[in-house]
């Protein structure tokens, strides 16, 4: 009640006692959830300009739902950090890597190391190999020729296609 108090003293200077207590019920009926240091926190952060919005916001007391949500929200990352403490608590040490192991693991990472090293080197000299010499180009004749010739060719295979697929003389008529 007293932080709430001193919010509404603040915002609400020249109100009367009775109305300064009734808006205190208003907000401790909405606040009544929480517990009272997350109240005094989002009274605290109020005053500071914390809370988000733009600073014309911070010209009036907030609303009792405002309010409420801004400690709601403390509550929750207080609920955040317990977890992780909690997690971070239970946790187990992980077991010794031994010398043994060590080394095998280092010879791994030292071959897979000289592994990169040669690959990349031979990445590298197929990059400097030349570049292997194009085919010789072709007069404009010898193209246009050839590109007759399959031109006549398709012809000649779609004429035959034709008479592969044209249907059979029927025999004819014998007449008796």
């Amino acid at each position: 009640m007293e932080h709430v108090a001193r919010l509404l003293g603040r915002y609400l200077a020249g109100k009367t006692e009775d109305d300064l207590a009734i808006r205190a019920e208003t907000y401790l009926d909405a606040l009544d959830d929480l517990p009272a240091w997350t109240i005094r926190e989002g009274i605290r952060r109020w005053f500071k300009g914390k809370c988000g919005g733009t600073p014309k916001d911070y010209d009036f007391a907030p609303s009792e739902a405002r309010l409420h949500g801004v400690a709601e929200g403390i509550v929750r990352a207080t609920q955040g950090q317990a977890i992780c403490f909690r997690r971070l608590l239970a946790a187990e040490a992980e077991p010794e890597i031994s010398d043994a192991d060590r080394a095998r693991q280092a010879a791994e990472l030292q071959a897979l190391a000289i592994g990169l090293r040669s690959a990349e080197a031979d990445r590298v000299a197929q990059a400097r190999r030349p570049a292997q010499a194009m085919p010789p180009t072709r007069d404009r004749a010898s193209v246009a020729a050839e590109l007759e010739q399959r031109r006549a060719r398709r012809e000649a295979d779609a004429a035959q296609s034709e008479l592969d697929l044209a249907p059979a003389q029927p025999p004819a008529a014998v007449e008796a």
